[in-house]
């Protein structure tokens, strides 16, 4: 994808194509709305999440290994693992807090993929959009585990 300008007009352009060719509407059905709700029959929100960020990275392997992320080979592969779980327990949040609606995840997902469509091709503005990114990321998942129960509560016995 080419880099786009930060106006209304590249946004727009970039969500709409991540929407369509990004993965979020082939993913998200899968992971957050057939694979989360039977998940949290027999575990917590943030052990669910745990267990679909584990296959949900190795899900990206072939993409990991090819064309990396962040590092290649096997790196791409240790550093999609780290960065799948924080952004897993944010969309199992917004699923829940949702009330099992996909709709947020998908687009939660669509815009997460279509932020590197702003820094491709510029490494300098890459690097310093992944970083504020994750500590963007790091920051919603510690107040989410923090201030919704939800995340933490047992399933329930039915």
């Amino acid at each position: 994808m080419p880099v786009r300008d930060l106006t209304p007009f590249g946004l727009q352009a970039a969500f709409a194509m991540n929407l369509a060719y990004g993965g979020s509407l082939g993913e998200e059905p899968g992971w957050r709305g057939a694979w989360l709700p039977r998940l949290l029959r027999r575990h917590t929100p943030f052990v669910a999440s745990l267990i679909i960020s584990f296959w949900w990275a190795l899900w990206h392997a072939p993409i990991d290994l090819s064309q990396g992320f962040g590092l290649t080979g096997l790196g791409g592969l240790a550093i999609r693992q780290l960065w799948t779980l924080p952004v897993a327990v944010i969309f199992t949040w917004v699923t829940l807090r949702a009330g099992g609606s996909i709709l947020p995840s998908i687009m939660v997902h669509t815009i997460l993929n279509a932020i590197p469509d702003f820094a491709l091709g510029q490494p300098a503005r890459y690097e310093r959009a992944f970083s504020l990114f994750l500590l963007l990321v790091v920051a919603v998942v510690v107040v989410a585990a923090m201030t919704d129960s939800r995340l933490r509560s047992e399933p329930s016995k039915s």
